[in-house]
Formats: C-alpha cells, sequence, structure tokens
C-alpha cells in the first residue's frame, strides 16, 4: 500500500515534451545552466546550439501532423545519438531544438555544428515517404557570447537566421546548410547554373521508349551539366548536392521547362510521344507544385496529358497512401509514373487508388534477369497482368540486351526503354535518330546507327 503524501506537497510537474521525450525549455534552462557554470568553474569551454529543422511545414500539408510528429521524433533521436547523454537536450519550438553541450578536448564549435548538420541531412523514412531533410543550426560560445543560457540562445538564434539573410557576425559561429564546407564552390557553381549565368551548362539529353511495334510512344528527359572545370556530369554527380543545398525544386524546374520546350520540337516527328521528368522527392513534397507545372504547360503550350512525372517507388509513400500532393497534380492533367517498381513495398492496389499514377516502370534489375530467370520471368508477367486490369501503363526500363526487350516485350509489356534501343541523346541528335528509327521501323539493337554526330544505338555511350 502506498504511502499518503505529505500535505502540501505537489508532485513536480512534467519537465518533459510530450512527443520526443526532451527536456522542455524551462528545464533546458535550469539544467543547461548547471552545465555551463560546472564548465566556468573547471575552466572548460561549452556551447549552445540552436537547431532549426527543415520542412515541416511542407511535410505536415503533404502527408499530414502525425508524419510531421514522427519527422520531429526521428530529429530528436538522432540529435541524442549526435550530442551524447552528458548534454542538455531539448525540444524548445514547434520545430526548434536546443542543446547545452561541453565541448571535449580540442573540439571546435564548427565540428559540432558538422556533426550536428550531418546527421539530421539523411532523409527519414515516414510511412513509407522518402522525406528529405536537414536543418540550420547556430552555435553560441559560453564567455565568449554570454555566460547565460537564455542570452546564449538569443545569440545563436539572431546570428542563424543573420547568415540565412545574408551573413554572420563575427564572434558567434553559425552554419546553415546540408552539407560540409568541400561542396560549398560546386554549390556555388549549380546556383550560377540555375540562375542564367551559366550559359546553358544544364542540358537534357533524352532517352526514346518504344512499343513493340517500333512506335516511339515517349521521351523520358535526363539532365546533364556540362560543368566549365570538371567537364560533363551525370545525375550522381550533382543531384545528390542539389539536395543537400536546397536546390533541387529548382532543378526540376528547369527540368520540366526544357523538357516542354522539346517536346515541341519531339512531337512533330514522333507524334505519340508523350516527355516524361524525374521529379525529386524535395518538388513531390511541395504545395505549389500543380501551380508551377500548370504555368510552364501553359507557357510551353503542351497539353497535361502529354507530361509524365517520374518518381521513384521508395519515395512515393504509396504503401502508406496517397500523399495529398498527388490529387492535385490531376488538376494539370499531368500523371505519374512509379521507377523501380517490383521490388520495394508499394502495392498495386494501392497505384488503383491513386488516380494520379498513370504508369509504372520495372526495376532494371527485373529487365537485366528476365531473360534467363524463369522465376523473374513469372514475376514480370504477374506485375504486367495485374497493372493492366488496373488500367495501368507498364514500361521495362534498363534493356540493354535484344533478348531482355524480346523477352519482356512477350511478357506484355507497353513499352521497352534502355540500350537496346537508344542512351540518352541530346535534342539535335535525337531529331535525326528518330527519322532514321521511323523509316526503318526496326526495334532495339537492330535500328540503324545514330548520325555520325550523335552516339551509338544498342550500345554504351
Amino acid at each position: 500500500m502506498a504511502a499518503p503524501r505529505r500535505p502540501g506537497r505537489r508532485r513536480p510537474l512534467s519537465r518533459r515534451d510530450p512527443l520526443t521525450g526532451l527536456r522542455d525549455r524551462d528545464s533546458l534552462l535550469q539544467r543547461g545552466q548547471a552545465l555551463l557554470d560546472t564548465a566556468a568553474k573547471e575552466r572548460r569551454r561549452a556551447a549552445v546550439a540552436l537547431v532549426d529543422v527543415d520542412r515541416l511545414k511542407q511535410v505536415n500539408d503533404a502527408l499530414g501532423h502525425a508524419a510531421g510528429d514522427r519527422l520531429l521524433v526521428e530529429t530528436a533521436v538522432r540529435l541524442r545519438r549526435t550530442v551524447g547523454p552528458h548534454a542538455v537536450l531539448a525540444r524548445v519550438g514547434g520545430d526548434e531544438f536546443a542543446l547545452v553541450v561541453r565541448l571535449e578536448g580540442d573540439t571546435e564549435p564548427q565540428a559540432l555544428a558538422g556533426s550536428i548538420l550531418a546527421a539530421l541531412g539523411e532523409p527519414v523514412h515516414v510511412d513509407g515517404v522518402e522525406v528529405p531533410t536537414g536543418a540550420s543550426v547556430g552555435v553560441a560560445l559560453a564567455g565568449v557570447d554570454g555566460t547565460r543560457v537564455e542570452t546564449l540562445l538569443a545569440a545563436a538564434d539572431q546570428l542563424m537566421y543573420a547568415r540565412k539573410g545574408g551573413g554572420p557576425r563575427p564572434g558567434v559561429v553559425t552554419l546553415s546548410g546540408r552539407a560540409a564546407p568541400a561542396d560549398d564552390d560546386l554549390a556555388a557553381d549549380l546556383a550560377r547554373a540555375l540562375g542564367g549565368d551559366g550559359h546553358g551548362e544544364l542540358r537534357l539529353h533524352h532517352q526514346p521508349q518504344v512499343r513493340p511495334d517500333g512506335t516511339i510512344v515517349g521521351f523520358e528527359a535526363l539532365l546533364r551539366w556540362q560543368h566549365p572545370r570538371l567537364g560533363p556530369l551525370g545525375p550522381a554527380g550533382f543531384l545528390p548536392l542539389a539536395a543537400r543545398h536546397g536546390l533541387a525544386t529548382a532543378l526540376d524546374d528547369l527540368a520540366v521547362r526544357q523538357a516542354l520546350e522539346d517536346h515541341a520540337v519531339l512531337s512533330v516527328c514522333a507524334p505519340e510521344a508523350g516527355v516524361s521528368v524525374n521529379l525529386s522527392a524535395h518538388s513531390l513534397l511541395d504545395p505549389a507544385l500543380p501551380d508551377r507545372l500548370a504555368g510552364h504547360l501553359v507557357d510551353a503550350g503542351v497539353d497535361g496529358s502529354r507530361l509524365t512525372l517520374e518518381v521513384s517507388e521508395s519515395a512515393t509513400g504509396l504503401s502508406a497512401g496517397e500523399p495529398t500532393a498527388y490529387a492535385a497534380l490531376g488538376a494539370c492533367g499531368a500523371g505519374l509514373s512509379v521507377q523501380d517498381f517490383g521490388t520495394h513495398r508499394a502495392s498495386l492496389t494501392s497505384l488503383w487508388a491513386s488516380p494520379a499514377v498513370r504508369e509504372v516502370k520495372l526495376h532494371p534489375r527485373l529487365g537485366a534477369e528476365v531473360a534467363r530467370d524463369d522465376e523473374v520471368a513469372r514475376r514480370v508477367r504477374a506485375l504486367v497482368y495485374a497493372a493492366h486490369g488496373l488500367g495501368l501503363r507498364v514500361v521495362a526500363d534498363g534493356v540493354e540486351t535484344r533478348e531482355a526487350a524480346a523477352a519482356l516485350e512477350g511478357l506484355g509489356c507497353d513499352a521497352v526503354q534502355g540500350f537496346a534501343v537508344a542512351p540518352p541523346t541530346p535534342l539535335i541528335d535525337l531529331v535525326e535518330w528518330v527519322g532514321f528509327w521511323n523509316r526503318s521501323h526496326r526495334r532495339g539493337p537492330e535500328a540503324p546507327a545514330a548520325p555520325a554526330r550523335g552516339v551509338p544505338v544498342g550500345g554504351q555511350p
């Protein structure tokens, strides 16, 4: 039997954030001040850091507040892991965290901020949706910028947002972004190219999709960067950089605009073909995406039904239901293509519930194995049968050999795409190749060679 409480005594109020389990602001001020005072007596360095989580509002708007809560919980877990058990860590606002930490040895505040940025820069999977994340971090030094937690928090907050607006003041260490300083110069080059000063450095190559009868039914637009010092860079060389530095949405917009402009040319020689553009998870979570797409379509004079936006299966969240952004895409007529299908968790049933999805693209691994593995062939046949039952088009991606193309067509795929047909090709060469292809009506590696200034068909670039 529990002992009765003494009269007049009250249980202490909770000093924890109910969502993340971290300390609240009052507890941070109390425990954090004790840490600072002890560090000062021991002549040890200490710092206060303020962390502002990126894109919480976009996640709430696109995926719901429950998804936003899970993003905050994961942020708390990563911060605990990064700063260790002896730091005083708290959630001090809707998307803000703060910590008081003693700097061990010769650890610099820059290293602390960099560790936090690295920990929070990795995407978070929320209900199957790969959510791009990041943060801004301000770090104030105890004894340099103040001796009280409140003063140091204010300094970190002020200077963090000053950095966002133009630049930091001396005396306060503040980092804002998602990347180590090593690639800042390359990110600046990419921002310059996106801003129109790159003189056409960012260019599209197009890879055709063909039906079994040889008709060209689509072109996937793929960005390439002709860097003035480093030479040609493929997507792996700059797309992660764009994501880390907040340039992914601008890059997507550029690709859509150029692809729609190129479509005006390609539609003359391939009248049944639409155009598809890869879309990052950043853009998928942007509530302004449908309006921007509608504007691009109007500017280019292209009907929305000719535009397909390609998203990775892991980024769609279709296994957990349709993100609200998908429904708005239908307003401008654009459809979605789910890439790398057949190897992750999204089900065809969930695709059925998503009217914005127009097609699925089989994972290239399936195309590579289908001609020599009967089990893979049976799996592809079942996927194609089910997809057709739901009114979805099936494209086989990454098809590199004649045997694979024939096998996939025999299993009912609506179109094939890959080096067996043609590699990604610049527009000026592609127009000439399309003319050769249409005249011959041949398929795959039997297609005629591309013009001398172009790239070979049916081989590696």
